[in-house]
């Protein structure tokens, strides 16, 4: 058998380049120094590559979501400060409004820009992100969510009371988090979009400046928070489209058009004009009350009203003025309008519902997933 001879390499081997005699170079040092360069290369790209990937984040920076002021002020009103500034000036009852007409600009702000409790209110909010994560296709309206212990929560809505394991559609979470203010419905979708600090930076993204979730709903001691012109920027963002589609938009309305606590704006609109139309949330806890919501008056007119009351515990006068405060706007406001109304979409039929809505589906939203 023929023995085989290994030669090692010659460790004064020369490189040449270009035709001239380079320095020594030891094969086996070159060869493990290529190692570490591709090696170190190979890292890099691990660590650095998901910065070059398009951002999957649910909230900004984003142009089409991002207004910091999503309305035109005009002048206030000059009929409406002063009676509302008399109509607010109850002992022990701190009180914040923000009213603006859509149309002129015409508007009135009292105490608006600091945090209040915000109670049931900060499910407008998760509304629209909500709403804006389906349209970015990082939501499906037909993803199933579970009622688990950590999501099940007590106050309002019945969520709370099936099994855990019960699954539902985002869709119908979503109709029982606005029109039954279903609290469980609520802290599933906050799970689902990430979690309270990640809808908190959304938030600020906005410019809510005082809007935030800290705590588990139904949060009876109040510490989370909004303000009224945080609200009334919210439904600004909802009524203009920030980042939505014209149906995704229309579905929104149409949950807080079907709001079943009428209580509070609703019912001192209706002493008015009991044709108006009204998309509003209420917010309700013992320490505070507040209603927020996009008003259509017969005569075209269309505005935002958002109204927040914190008051000794379970005080009734806080219902009575914030129906007071609807009445008074209401009034105001009701006589013909000198300008071309603003198309009103909050009378219109929804458009036709896309492939992934489920066709016949209940429009309450309570539908059962077991």
């Amino acid at each position: 058998m023929q023995k085989r001879t290994y030669t090692r390499p010659n460790p004064n081997l020369r490189v040449v380049v270009g035709g001239r005699s380079g320095r020594r170079i030891n094969p086996w040092r070159l060869g493990l120094f290529s190692a570490g360069v591709v090696t170190a290369l190979a890292l890099g790209l691990w660590f650095i590559a998901p910065s070059l990937a398009p951002s999957r984040a649910p909230f900004g920076p984003d142009s089409t979501v991002r207004a910091d002021l999503p309305f035109t002020l005009g002048r206030p009103d000059p009929t409406l400060v002063p009676r509302l500034q008399t109509l607010t000036s109850l002992p022990r009852l701190r009180t914040g409004v923000f009213v603006l007409d859509l149309q002129s600009g015409a508007f009135v702000t009292q105490g608006d820009d600091v945090a209040f409790a915000a109670a049931s209110t900060i499910k407008i909010p998760v509304l629209l992100a909500l709403l804006q994560d389906v349209d970015r296709g990082l939501v499906d309206w037909n993803e199933s969510l579970t009622l688990n212990a950590t999501v099940r929560v007590s106050g309002s809505g019945f969520l709370q009371y099936r099994p855990l394991g019960t699954r539902r559609r985002v869709w119908e979470v979503a109709g029982l988090m606005i029109t039954e203010s279903d609290n469980a419905a609520t802290e599933m979708l906050i799970a689902r979009l990430g979690g309270r600090e990640r809808l908190n930076q959304r938030f600020r993204w906005w410019g809510l400046n005082h809007t935030a979730l800290r705590s588990p709903l139904p949060d009876i001691a109040g510490t989370n928070t909004t303000s009224p012109r945080d609200l009334g920027m919210t439904l600004a963002l909802l009524d203009r489209g920030a980042g939505l589609s014209p149906w995704t938009r229309e579905r929104g309305l149409d949950w807080l058009k079907r709001v079943t606590n009428r209580s509070l704006f609703p019912t001192g609109l209706m002493r008015v004009e009991p044709s108006a139309r009204i998309a509003h949330k209420t917010g309700t806890i013992g320490i505070a009350l507040s209603d927020a919501g996009l008003v259509d008056l017969p005569n075209g007119k269309r505005y935002i009203l958002a109204a927040m009351v914190e008051r000794p515990r379970e005080d009734r006068r806080a219902v009575k003025l914030l129906q007071d405060i609807s009445t008074l706007v209401a009034q105001v406001w009701s006589a013909p309008a000198s300008t071309p109304a603003l198309t009103d979409s909050l009378s219109r039929p929804l458009p036709p519902a896309p492939p992934q809505y489920p066709a016949g589906h209940r429009r309450d939203g309570v539908e059962e997933q077991e």
